[in-house]
């Protein structure tokens, strides 16, 4: 993802050679790498909640019994707004994936693991306040100025990022989302990227 320009080109050579495309692009060239790889996956024709006319390609695929949704596009830092190469879209399970796209779920396996299997495996997952500012300061501790984590019960009034000044020298912190949260009363699983800097 992070070798790739956004461009309206839709086919998987267009994203491997080219090095552009789109989300077509980016979930053929996914097909095709894990079919290399000999992993079953499928290709899902979906559409994104917040732009319902358009539609949007994500992958399915099946890694140690569990299948698990990848959207390289949304994850690419050259995909609009985005600074940083994010994991907020790569082995999710259905729930995640249904916060930001439609698709008919019967004609694919489901996807019934963990929210976030790459954040979980790293230990970066985090479900309260005290939870994201002990991992905030161990990722800071370890020498990193781009934190992530993935909260999987995300609430405006249930998080405060206030704290992230207080460990940047009173100097401001970017936080951003994998992308504009959806309009909802309820809690949302959510990638956060906290931009610390230098």
């Amino acid at each position: 993802v992070s070798h790739g320009d956004y461009d309206k080109s839709t086919t998987a050579y267009i994203a491997l050679v080219e090095k552009k495309g789109t989300d077509e692009s980016y979930a053929e060239a996914l097909q095709l790498l894990y079919s290399l790889a000999g992993l079953e996956s499928r290709v899902v024709y979906g559409r994104l909640n917040n732009s319902p006319e358009v539609p949007h390609l994500f992958n399915k695929v099946k890694v140690d019994g569990e299948w698990y949704n990848v959207s390289a596009i949304l994850d690419d830092r050259e995909y609009p707004h985005r600074e940083v190469v994010g994991h907020g879209h790569c082995m999710v399970n259905d729930r995640v994936m249904a916060q930001r796209y439609h698709w008919e779920r019967g004609r694919y396996p489901a996807a019934t693991g963990t929210d976030n299997a790459w954040y979980d495996q790293r230990g970066e997952t985090v479900a309260s306040q005290a939870g994201l500012e002990r991992q905030v300061r161990a990722q800071l501790a370890a020498g990193k100025k781009t934190v992530m984590v993935w909260i999987d019960d995300y609430s405006s009034a249930d998080y405060d990022f206030g704290f992230a000044k207080a460990l940047n020298g009173e100097k401001q912190v970017r936080i951003s989302y994998v992308e504009a949260l959806p309009r909802t009363d309820r809690p949302v699983a959510t990638e956060v990227i906290m931009l610390f800097s230098e």
